[in-house]
């Protein structure tokens, strides 16, 4: 029998091996933390359930004390834990989800939390997780951030494309501390906000055969 060796701390470690009544005290030094147990998540988007590469995924801890009542309660939503050093486990892969959308570790026991990240897409944490057991099933889904609608000629941002959007480009272009949509403002596409979108969006409003670009 085996007393006080464990395979996840680093460092010297004092054991003691019981066998056939006789108990001998050894010093053994851990180079390599140990990690039991694998979790995989999968990605996906939320609109359309296809899976997700190429996000960005961290995973986030709070290692197990191990007491039998260490899994009892999970942590609050607000306890973010710490980010899991990934190189002190000694794992080679990436933080980068592969072109399947999922992305697995080795890692030891505790409470676990992944944070989604992807340029679009608003980032999300999973719910707390327990581990153990292994948990090869866990699903995140992420919602792309809505794009905003622009209006050409609307310059003024009031859904409309009128008269006062043209007055708001004179009186911007006239050195007024005015707010300007310039994306919108910028009609003939030359990118430039000038007299000349100004005159686009009278002509257009007064019925004039003049179009946007």
């Amino acid at each position: 029998m085996v007393d006080g060796y464990d395979a996840s701390v680093l460092g010297k470690q004092f054991i003691i091996i019981t066998y056939g009544g006789v108990s001998v005290t050894v010093q053994v030094n851990v180079q390599k933390r140990i990690a039991h147990e694998r979790m995989t998540v999968t990605i996906v988007d939320s609109k359309t359930n296809e899976k997700m590469s190429d996000v960005t995924v961290t995973l986030y801890w709070i290692e197990s004390d191990g007491s039998s009542t260490s899994f009892d309660e999970a942590p609050a939503d607000d306890n973010y834990g710490m980010p899991w050093n990934i190189e002190d486990w000694e794992q080679t892969n990436d933080s980068i989800s592969n072109s399947d959308g999922s992305y697995s570790w080795s890692i030891p026991d505790g409470w676990w939390r992944v944070k989604c990240e992807k340029d679009g897409y608003e980032t999300v944490w999973s719910d707390w997780i327990s581990v153990p057991p292994s948990r090869t099933d866990v699903s995140i889904a992420m919602t792309p951030i809505a794009k905003p609608v622009i209006i050409l000629g609307d310059a003024n941002g009031d859904g409309v494309v009128n008269s006062a959007d043209s007055s708001t480009i004179l009186r911007r272009l006239a050195g007024w501390s005015i707010a300007i949509d310039s994306v919108a403002a910028d009609v003939n596409g030359d990118g430039v906000v000038d007299s000349k979108d100004a005159a686009l969006i009278s002509r257009k409003i007064s019925g004039w055969d003049a179009s946007f670009s």
